[in-house]
Parts: structure tokens; sequence; C-alpha cells
């Protein structure tokens, strides 16, 4: 009895390490810096293990079988966690997209080392900067401590409502398209003031070759304009961690919707 009692709670246990794992493990797919390629899958998988075991203490008393269906439940929830980290880095790419689209720079890709795809220059370097002030700022520390603190407000075990949690999780995606209007706004500004000076200019003068002026006056205008933009994109990324905090408790409200 003693034994089949003591293989009981090594069965609870290691089920209970498992769907914690499973949601680390779907945080680790979406989050920025965690989600990198750049990172050895081998790095990554010991990251994940000494994190489930530092978070193990805060399960408390969990008996819950480690079923498939309900691993992929947490995984979900890890990765809806790791999608809303990672909204900013997504509306900078998109802005620094933009901007390449603007300026004539969209045929300038590059293969980036983060995400393993090729993405205009102008992107890649939005993606870059964002990710960089993310860290600063201790990003991957809340990104942990929002584990920790979903497994109170989504307790692993707990009914999630996967439906609800799909809307909430679409609501806070839509916010991507609003940072990346944030991010590029005043460089498309300053590009389409010169656009307009060019045009004028194309109308006083018309021998000349506007096509021939217009394209490097564009690229250097919005570089110089990116350059001077940069302090206010870095306001913008400083309240990271207080707009994830929010996008993340609505998120887990969503989820615990039953």
């Amino acid at each position: 009895m003693v034994a089949q009692g003591l293989d009981r709670v090594i069965l609870t246990e290691g089920s209970a390490a498992a769907l914690l794992g499973a949601r680390l493990g779907g945080l680790m797919l979406a989050a920025p810096m965690f989600s990198s390629r750049a990172i050895p899958v081998s790095v990554r998988a010991a990251t994940l293990i000494v994190l489930t075991a530092a978070l193990f203490p805060s399960l408390g008393a969990i008996d819950v079988p480690a079923t498939p269906t309900r691993l992929l439940v947490e995984t979900g929830v890890g990765l809806t966690i790791g999608l809303a980290a990672s909204l900013y880095i997504a509306g900078a790419t998109a802005a620094g997209d933009l901007l390449a689209i603007q300026m004539g720079l969209s045929a300038s890709t590059t293969l980036n080392p983060v995400s393993g795809e090729s993405l205009p220059i102008l992107g890649q370097f939005a993606q870059l900067m964002a990710l960089t002030i993310v860290l600063s700022l201790g990003g991957h520390l809340v990104m942990i401590e929002a584990v920790r603190d979903s497994l109170v407000l989504a307790p692993i075990g707990a009914p999630i409502a996967i439906d609800e949690g799909l809307k909430g999780l679409v609501d806070v995606a839509g916010r991507v398209f609003v940072i990346a209007l944030r991010f590029a706004a005043p460089v498309i500004g300053v590009l389409l003031v010169g656009n307009v000076v060019l045009g004028v200019l194309g109308r006083a003068v018309p021998q000349m070759n506007l096509l021939m002026v217009a394209f490097p006056v564009q690229i250097g205008i919005g570089l110089l304009a990116l350059a001077g933009a940069i302090p206010i994109l870095g306001t913008i990324l400083g309240g990271w961690p207080w707009d994830f905090e929010e996008d993340f408790r609505h998120i887990m409200s969503t989820l615990g919707r039953t």
C-alpha cells in the first residue's frame, strides 16, 4: 500500500511537471528571444527544464493526468501568452516593412538571424531594435512572471474556455496594426511632405528628371527622419511591460470564462 501510494505521488508530480512544461513550451514557441532560431535547440530545452523546476513549487496540489488533450491545451495557453508578448516586436517589424515600401527599399531583403526568414532591411532593423529595448526592460523576466501568474488566473487542470480565449487573442492581436502605425507615423509624415515638395519642384522645373532625383532624395529623407524618430520609438517601446500586462490579464480573463 505504501509503495502504491508513493507511485501515485510520483505519477501525480510527474503529470503536473509535464503540464507545466507544456505551458512553458508554448510560451517558448512564440515569445520574443525564447523562440529565436539563433538559440540552439539544446539550450532552449535546458532552459525549459530549468524554468519548469523553478516554477514547480508554485503549482500547489494538482491531481490532473497529463493526457495528450490536456498537454495540447496547456501548450495553447502558453502560446497565447507568448503571442501577446510578441505584439510590439511584430508591430515594429510591420512598421519597418511599411517604411521600406514608402522609401523604395522593399527590395533590399536580408536573412534575419532571429526569425530565420528574409525581411526588408528596415523591418529587420526595427525588429532588432524593439527586441533590444524589450530585453533591456527585463522582458524575459516579465514573460516568466506572466506564466507564474497564469497558474493562479488559469490554473492547470481548471476548465479552459478555448473559444473565448481565441476571441481575446484576436482582440489583442488587432493592436499590431495600431502599434505599427504609431512606429511609422512620424517617418511617413516627413516622407509625405518630401513627396509634396518634389511634386511642386517637378511642376516648377519640367526639364528635371524627377524620377532620377526623387529616388535618392526620398531614401535620404526617410533615413534622416527615421534617425530623428528613434527616441520617439524608444519612448513607445518603453511602455511594453504595462501594455503586455494589460493584454495578458485580458487573455487570462477570457480563458477562464466557462
